[in-house]
């Protein structure tokens, strides 16, 4: 079974045979369909694409984390490093062994502060996948339409 990831907006739902129907927030009017209708991916597909992570420092303690080639939103998450802990704000579709390895090489990860709907869904699976153990907390930075990231990963709030 495969997590199918929405090319448009990013979201990852649950494990399944088929991708979803529909990907709820490209449904919302705030967000679109493309017009050559839904269409899905897995993060096997997207590495055989060619898609990878690039960490990229902007200042001391600032590293911004994005994928290569640009996908769905072109999405970034930013680690901000600590002496005592490590913050990620916000999350990116592809969330592979590789960057979760450079990541624990930054020194992990305390919490990861999440801004938009989309994202919650990479956390959910990062957390379920055995990846996310040194995470220890998950925050919300906007509490609306947090349903999104449900379709049996969950609800998250």
């Amino acid at each position: 079974m495969e997590k199918w990831i929405c090319k448009t907006c990013g979201t990852q739902f649950a494990p399944g045979e088929n991708p979803p129907e529909a990907c709820p927030i490209c449904q919302d009017e705030r967000q679109y369909v493309g017009y050559a209708g839904q269409q899905w991916t897995t993060l096997a597909q997207m590495q055989k694409d060619g898609f990878r992570n690039e960490f990229r420092e902007h200042e001391p303690h600032l590293v911004g984390v994005g994928t290569t080639p640009t996908f769905a939103i072109g999405e970034r998450a930013l680690l901000l490093q600590s002496e005592r802990e490590n913050v990620l704000w916000d999350c990116m579709s592809l969330l592979d062994d590789e960057t979760v390895a450079e990541i624990e090489k930054l020194g992990g990860l305390t919490a990861i502060a999440i801004s938009h709907p989309h994202y919650y869904s990479t956390v959910c699976a990062l957390q379920g996948s055995g990846s996310g153990k040194r995470i220890k907390a998950c925050s919300a930075g906007s509490r609306t339409r947090m349903s999104y990231a449900e379709p049996s990963l969950g609800r998250v709030g």
